[in-house]
């Protein structure tokens, strides 16, 4: 049986700002570790690990996935605009994203990365 209770405060856990800060801080280096070459999000979180040992465990495992998804839209932005991916995932980006990004669209593309990200 499902415990609605149990699920109501894990939410409540997860939207509350001490946890969402580190959501958002997780996506904003993962998007640095997703454009910088040569570091993915395996070497991201493990360059992280360190500082999340005195963290709550769900803020920390919640800074952790935002550095993953983070790093899924940091590949993409290296794909579009330079036409070399910054990770794996971004590699597809190539063939649509970077004639977008020189045909002057780069914002549309950009877009179209955020989301799918």
């Amino acid at each position: 049986m499902i415990e609605t209770a149990a699920i109501a405060e894990a939410f409540l856990n997860v939207i509350s700002p001490y946890t969402l800060f580190f959501l958002f801080l997780g996506v904003l280096i993962g998007i640095l570790a997703g454009i910088l070459p040569g570091i993915n999000g395996a070497i991201g979180i493990s360059l992280i690990l360190p500082f999340t040992f005195g963290m709550d465990p769900a803020a920390a495992l919640i800074m952790m996935l935002g550095l993953w998804g983070g790093q899924n839209f940091g590949g993409g932005v290296t794909a579009a605009l330079v036409h070399t991916p910054g990770a794996a995932s971004g590699a597809a980006t190539l063939f649509d994203g970077y004639p977008l990004a020189q045909k002057g669209q780069a914002g549309k593309a950009l877009g179209v990365i955020c989301i799918a990200s």
